[in-house]
């Protein structure tokens, strides 16, 4: 969507939400305030002008985040939240039209956020400024990201060592009070997924965004999420689906990809393996599943960060295939 000039003024996308159990889609537009300030420093970093100030290392464009969800709440029924007059008078003169207060609807899993926050919390400023719009917290946890890398990075240029970076200053309102709360920020890198491992048909990885954006996470680091299964595969004939995760193998924890790799190699080609699984409901399974490595060996695939070039490698393999196992 453009403007007279030709300038960009919205993206028309796509968007998905969850209705009485099912998605449904819907297109509308995506202001260009929401991306321009990330496309600017992505075209500012390829010409290699970021000097840093946009958190840029080994080609990422680092990207702060609350870890929360928010939503609008009218101040009316603020008030029968517990917010007092003082408040409500000073965000409904901020923003007239509005008239409205941030809650927190979600937090994303094991965030910084999650250990500060609560769902229903009020946010009422940032960094001592009062806040009634989304904007308005994109910007204080970018100006707050910036100047922090900032002073970061002279002070590592005078001594050695990294400190991290300081919290966010947030005012909530909770339970009738008028909260301070310090919120470290998660940093997203942009690449998202990473590696990918193919074993017995099922795409497995670490879980990504989306997946800590729904507030559940099983017990234990939870590192090894199946995302995807084949038709055919192992994998499918013994029900090793998507939307599990994998605590354990044949007893052994599986913290994470390579933990979980290490435990499926010490296994013989055709034999059983026991894994206990977790649903993305919470619900716990348990299934045996036999590999056949001739015909679905296993093999990952790797980012490389700088190039942005996957690379496939065959970590086991029947005897059919290479004449060894990998």
């Amino acid at each position: 969507l453009a403007g007279p000039s030709g300038e960009v003024k919205a993206l028309w996308v796509s968007y998905s939400e969850p209705k009485n159990g099912e998605e449904h889609e819907f297109c509308a537009g995506l202001p260009a305030n929401v991306f321009t300030e990330w496309a600017d420093a992505f075209v500012r970093g390829l010409n290699g002008k970021s000097g840093g100030e946009e958190g840029r290392a080994e080609g990422a464009l680092l990207v702060p985040t609350l870890g929360a969800e928010l939503e609008g709440t009218l101040l009316s029924k603020a008030k029968a939240f517990g917010l007092d007059d003082a408040w409500i008078a000073k965000l409904a003169a901020l923003d007239p039209e509005r008239r409205q207060v941030l809650t927190v609807k979600s937090l994303l899993s094991r965030s910084h956020a999650a250990d500060a926050l609560k769902e229903g919390d009020m946010v009422l400023a940032v960094e001592g400024r009062p806040v009634t719009a989304f904007m308005d917290v994109e910007r204080a946890v970018l100006s707050h990201f910036r100047a922090s890398s900032k002073a970061q990075a002279e002070a590592e240029a005078e001594a050695e060592g990294a400190a991290p970076l300081p919290p966010l200053e947030v005012t909530i309102g909770r339970g009738g009070e008028v909260l301070p709360v310090r919120v470290q920020l998660d940093i997203e890198d942009g690449f998202g997924t990473k590696r990918l491992v193919h074993w017995a048909g099922a795409q497995i990885q670490q879980p990504h965004r989306g997946i800590y954006e729904l507030g559940f996470l099983p017990e234990g680091q939870a590192g090894v999420y199946v995302s995807r299964w084949h038709q055919g595969s192992p994998a499918h004939r013994y029900g090793l689906y998507a939307l599990h995760w994998v605590l354990e193998v044949n007893g052994r924890p599986t913290p994470d990809l390579d933990a979980f790799l290490e435990a499926t190699r010490a296994v013989a080609d055709t034999e059983f393996l026991r894994l206990t699984l977790c649903h993305i409901g919470g619900k716990p399974k348990v299934i045996t599943l036999r590999q056949d490595l001739r015909y679905w060996p296993t093999w990952q695939l790797t980012l490389d960060e700088a190039t942005g070039v996957w690379h496939r490698e065959v970590l086991q393999a029947g005897e059919s295939i290479h004449g060894h196992y990998a």
